[in-house]
């Protein structure tokens, strides 16, 4: 939410919370793209993390054709480690950078 209207942003979690790769996601609505919305939940996320959870990296699943996304693991020094395609929720091809980020 924006601090200053409580606005509704988006989303951001944790999948498979009691393994050791756990995976971080992100959504956030058009409108708030490019202003830093994502990293900072991301951020905030990992921190959290890192004070709670046992793990041995995080996953950060990113289509591969949104950049942007991409710079959000990687301001967390998080390294490619594969690709793959995966169908989203609406059926649609996800060309898949997987990232992985350690502590």
């Amino acid at each position: 939410m924006k601090k200053d209207n409580l606005e509704f942003l988006g989303v951001c979690g944790i999948h498979r919370i009691n393994t050791e790769t756990p995976e971080l996601g992100i959504w956030t609505k058009k409108a708030a793209h490019g202003h830093g919305y994502g990293r900072e939940a991301i951020h905030c996320l990992k921190a959290w993390v890192d004070e709670i959870i046992e793990y041995q990296y995080l996953l950060y699943p990113v289509d591969k054709r949104n950049t942007p996304s991409q710079r959000i693991p990687e301001s967390l020094k998080g390294k490619p480690y594969r690709e793959y395609t995966q169908l989203n929720l609406s059926g649609h091809t996800l060309n898949v950078i997987e990232y992985r980020i350690y502590r």
